[in-house]
């Protein structure tokens, strides 16, 4: 089964992201199901200093992303 990796970090106003405070693997046989896995981790997401969360798929390019802000929360 493939493995994706969960990273959550800190996105500056200018585009800069710093390194990740988390990097957690899940196993899951599509990014579909990947993505669900991810969004049920609330506390990897929710980190304190953190805004932005994303996967990496098993090639290691990001696969699925999402902002975090104040008010809401957009998937890319």
């Amino acid at each position: 089964m493939p493995t994706y990796h969960l990273r959550v970090a800190w996105r500056e106003n200018s585009g800069i992201v710093r390194p990740p405070v988390c990097d957690d693997p899940i196993e899951a046989p599509s990014l579909r199901d990947a993505i669900a896995v991810a969004l049920t981790r609330s506390q990897s997401l929710l980190s304190a200093g953190t805004n932005l969360a994303w996967l990496v798929d098993p090639d290691g390019h990001v696969a699925w992303t999402l902002e975090m802000d104040e008010d809401s929360a957009v998937a890319v």
